[in-house]
């Protein structure tokens, strides 16, 4: 269950299970080994920390653009938040996945939680009812075409088909190495729980993610066929619904069309557009040192960050670009430092995949997929920061790392 499901209370953050869980996980690690200090030990654990020296200087950079902040409190909150959520579980994952079992036990963890999420999402979708919404009295149900936008145990269904995307490659994997059932049965039904959304950026990255590990994993003669499939999807996501052969009547004939969505034409009003406006308002709010540190962490919302659209002066609260809004929010030089450990972190699995063999190379290429269909999710939507999403980018990344270096770690569970 996302962090921002929750019981809410003023201006306190939202206090859900996953909140609960997690502030009980690390108070546990603290206590743990403020028991047993030791700090060869303790700075063996940051060591273990794939990238710790770029992690370093982008959380200083972070603290020092909340002190610099139009709001500090909102800043260092986010900040704070973001090194608890992100940084500090980081950590414990990295520790604990040199562990020989704990990778089979986390995917296992992993796929029966996306099977309870995706039963949920179809059940969502045939009752029109999610008990989640509950927790914000102001959201509505989404539709798109004439089917319910489903976001299961998520906040929204962007945030659910991103992590369905980032499940996906080790999930597929799984099915073409392994050959079960239940993972075969889980692929479908995942399949089918990201088509729900209704969410095309999701949908982008998993078609990238497909033609990423088909070009890693098939052998060579077989990659046409592949490039073949993969262009005739993108081409049924993105224009196939604005010719005649998509028949009216089928269900979300409206759904992949931009052109449709916007009442016959692309228009001002689309979402499409939003995404263009976003970037050009956040790249015009900026100026003078701003555009070093920006506004501070957790304040784009409050930014006054402006565009003219659909005939109107909008104020831009929602950056539906994680780029965009890490420019706005901590400035060129964070957007930069971000942008730098992203590439560092694939670079790590692009490594991984080219020193491992047989299933270690299968799983590494699915933490490759995962890592660059999440970094292309986040063009057309915001979900760095975000919890669990966040936390699954980086054990991809963090498991190819030991993959590379560590010949101990044991997959075949």
């Amino acid at each position: 269950v996302s962090v921002e499901i929750g019981a809410k209370w003023g201006i306190l953050p939202r206090i859900g299970p996953s909140l609960t869980v997690l502030a009980a996980l690390l108070l546990g690690a603290a206590l743990h080994l403020g028991r047993r200090f030791d700090r060869e030990q303790i700075a063996a654990i940051f060591a273990q920390v794939p990238m710790i020296r770029l992690w370093a200087v982008y959380i200083v950079f972070l603290l020092v653009s909340a002190a610099l902040s139009m709001n500090k409190r909102a800043s260092y909150y986010s900040a704070t938040k973001e090194i608890l959520l992100q940084f500090l579980l980081v950590l414990l994952l990295s520790h604990f996945l040199r562990g020989p079992r704990f990778w089979p036990r986390l995917k296992t963890v992993l796929y029966l939680v996306t099977a309870i999420a995706c039963l949920y999402a179809v059940a969502e979708e045939i009752t029109h009812y999610n008990i989640f919404l509950s927790f914000y009295p102001t959201e509505e149900p989404l539709m798109r075409g004439n089917i319910l936008r489903v976001r299961s145990t998520f906040f929204h269904p962007i945030a659910f088909g991103t992590y369905l995307a980032l499940i996906y490659p080790f999930l597929l994997v799984d099915v073409v190495k392994r050959r079960r059932a239940s993972h075969a049965i889980l692929l479908v039904l995942l399949l089918l729980a990201m088509f729900l959304t209704a969410s095309r950026g999701p949908w982008l990255a998993l078609i990238i993610e497909t033609a990423l590990l088909l070009f890693l994993l098939v052998e060579r003669k077989y990659r046409t066929v592949g490039a073949v499939i993969v262009i005739a999807s993108l081409l049924i996501c993105f224009t196939a619904a604005s010719s005649e052969l998509w028949p009216a009547s089928l269900p979300g004939e409206s759904l992949l069309n931009p052109s449709k969505l916007g009442g016959g034409r692309v228009n001002e009003a689309s979402s499409e557009y939003y995404r263009i406006a976003v970037v050009r308002a956040a790249s015009d709010r900026l100026e003078g040192e701003r555009w070093m540190y920006g506004f501070g962490p957790g304040t784009f919302y409050m930014a006054d960050v402006r565009s003219e659209y659909a005939g109107q002066d909008h104020i831009l609260t929602a950056g539906d670009c994680q780029y965009a809004l890490t420019l706005v929010e901590i400035g060129a030089v964070g957007l930069g430092l971000l942008i730098l450990m992203m590439t560092a972190g694939m670079l790590i699995c692009v490594q991984a995949v080219r020193h491992t063999f047989g299933y270690r190379k299968s799983l590494a290429s699915a933490c490759l997929a995962s890592s660059v269909g999440f970094v292309c999710g986040c063009a057309t939507a915001s979900m760095f920061q975000l919890f669990p999403l966040n936390l699954l980018f980086w054990m991809g990344i963090i498991l190819a790392s030991h993959l590379h270096k560590t010949q101990g770690l044991e997959m075949r569970a």
